[in-house]
C-alpha cells in the first residue's frame, strides 16, 4: 500500500508540474504582442523605430508602402502612422525583448533608437540615424549615416556622408563617397575602397587605417593616441603630407623630402613633405604608435 501511495503521489506531482509549465507557456504567449501590417508612406517620409532590447532589421524596396512585422515578448507595441511618418515603439516595462522587421520605400528617412539592440539596415538609399547603448550596427547602401553608440561594432558599406561617435567598439567603412567623421574612444577604425574628399578619423586606443583614392582638393586627418596610423595611397597620388609622432616609428614607401628645415630626429617629431605636386592635404598623427605611409600595390599590408 505504501509503495502504491508513493507512486500515485509522484505521478500527481509530475502532472501538476506539467500543468504549471503549460500554464506558464500560455502566459508567456499571451504576453507577446505582435504586429503584422502594411501601411502607405510617401516617398522621402520618416520611419521611427524605438525598442529596449532585441533586433531592428530594415530593408528597402521600390514600393510606396511600409511592411511592419514586430513582436514584443513582455510588453506592448504602439504603431502610429500618417502619410509622411510612421512610428513603432515598445511600451512595455522592464527589459522586454523586441524584434522589428520593417521594409520601407527607398529614400525613406530612418530614426532608430535602441538600448541593447542589434541594428541592420540594407538598401534604403536614404538618411539613417541610429542611437544605441549596446549592440552592433550594420548599414549598407544609404545616403547619409549618423551613429551614436556606447558599446558595439559599427560596419558601414556604400554611402555618402558618415558621422560616427562611439565609446567602445570598432568602426569599419567600405566604399565611403562623401564626408567622413569618426570618433571612437576604444577601438580600431578601418576604411577601405574610399573615394571621399573629406575624412576625419580618430581613436584614443586603437589603430586607424585608410585605403582608397585621394581627391586633389581633399583633406584627410587620421589620429590615434596609442595605436598605429596607416594610409595606403595610389602610386600616382599628389599630396602635401604631415607626419607627427612622439615615440612611434615612421615608415614611408614614398620618398620623404623635408620642407622648412625639418628633421627626423628628436621627440616629438612633426614634419611636412610633398608627394608629386601636392594638392590634397594628409595629416597622420600618433602619440605612441607607428605612422606608416604605404603605396598601393606593394607587398606592404596593415600590421596588427
Amino acid at each position: 500500500m505504501t509503495r502504491t501511495w508513493l507512486i500515485a503521489l509522484l505521478a500527481g506531482a509530475h502532472l501538476a508540474a506539467a500543468h504549471q509549465a503549460d500554464a506558464q507557456r500560455r502566459d508567456r504567449e499571451d504576453r507577446i504582442a505582435r504586429i503584422d501590417t502594411t501601411l502607405t508612406l510617401a516617398r522621402g517620409g520618416l520611419v521611427e523605430l524605438e525598442g529596449p532590447d532585441g533586433d531592428m532589421i530594415v530593408t528597402g524596396w521600390d514600393r510606396d508602402e511600409v511592411r511592419v512585422r514586430a513582436t514584443n515578448n513582455d510588453g506592448d507595441l504602439r504603431l502610429d502612422a500618417t502619410s509622411s511618418r510612421i512610428q513603432l515603439k515598445s511600451v512595455g516595462m522592464g527589459w522586454s525583448d523586441v524584434r522589428y522587421e520593417v521594409t520601407v520605400p527607398t529614400g525613406t528617412r530612418l530614426l532608430l533608437n535602441g538600448r541593447s539592440t542589434e541594428i541592420t539596415v540594407r538598401g534604403t538609399r536614404g538618411e539613417v540615424e541610429a542611437h544605441t547603448q549596446n549592440g552592433d550596427i550594420a548599414i549598407e547602401d544609404a545616403t547619409s549615416v549618423t551613429v551614436n553608440a556606447l558599446n558595439g561594432d559599427v560596419e558601414l558599406r556604400t554611402m555618402d556622408r558618415v558621422r560616427v561617435n562611439l565609446v567602445a567598439g570598432d568602426v569599419r567603412i567600405t566604399g565611403g563617397r562623401g564626408a567622413i567623421e569618426v570618433v571612437t574612444v576604444s577601438g580600431d577604425v578601418e576604411m577601405h575602397g574610399m573615394t571621399s574628399r573629406s575624412v576625419s578619423a580618430g581613436t584614443s586606443s586603437g589603430e586607424v587605417f585608410y585605403e582608397g583614392a585621394i581627391d586633389p582638393s581633399g583633406r584627410y586627418e587620421l589620429t590615434s593616441h596609442s595605436g598605429n596610423v596607416v594610409v595606403r595611397l595610389p602610386a600616382d597620388v599628389s599630396a602635401a603630407v604631415r607626419l607627427q609622432t612622439y615615440s612611434g616609428e615612421i615608415e614611408s614607401d614614398f620618398p620623404i623630402h623635408l620642407e622648412g628645415g625639418a628633421t627626423m630626429g628628436g621627440h616629438p617629431r612633426s614634419f611636412d613633405f610633398r608627394i608629386g605636386n601636392g594638392g590634397a592635404r594628409i595629416t597622420m598623427t600618433s602619440f605612441s604608435g607607428a605612422v606608416r605611409l604605404q603605396r598601393a600595390g606593394t607587398s606592404n599590408r596593415q600590421e596588427d
